[in-house]
C-alpha cells in the first residue's frame, strides 16, 4: 500500500489529540439517535418481511420487494455509521 493521505486513513483512525468534551457529548447524542433509528428501521423491516411472507404463502413465492431491500441497506448503513462513531468515540 502506498503512503498517500487516502491510504493512511483507510485503516484505524490516526493518532491525534483526545476528543473535546463537546465532541464526546455530541457523539453520545448521535449514538442515541442512530440507535433509535436502527431500532425503528429493524421493526419496520420485520413488519414488511412478515407481510411479504404472508403474500408469498397466498400467491406463491413472490420476489423480494425493493422496499425491503432498501430498508436492509439503510439498516446496514446506519450500523456502519454507528460502528465508526463508536470506534472514534469509545464509551469509557
Amino acid at each position: 500500500m502506498r503512503n498517500t493521505p487516502a491510504a493512511r486513513y483507510r485503516g484505524a483512525p490516526p493518532r491525534s489529540r483526545p476528543p473535546h468534551a463537546g465532541d464526546i457529548a455530541q457523539a453520545r447524542l448521535f449514538d442515541d439517535i442512530l440507535s433509535a433509528e436502527i431500532a425503528d428501521l429493524e421493526q419496520l423491516a420485520q413488519s414488511a418481511e412478515a407481510r411479504w411472507m404472508r403474500r408469498c404463502e397466498g400467491d406463491g413465492l413472490v420476489g423480494r420487494p425493493d422496499m425491503l431491500k432498501s430498508l436492509h441497506e439503510r439498516i446496514a448503513e446506519a450500523r456502519r455509521l454507528l460502528r465508526t462513531l463508536r470506534t472514534r468515540f469509545p464509551d469509557d
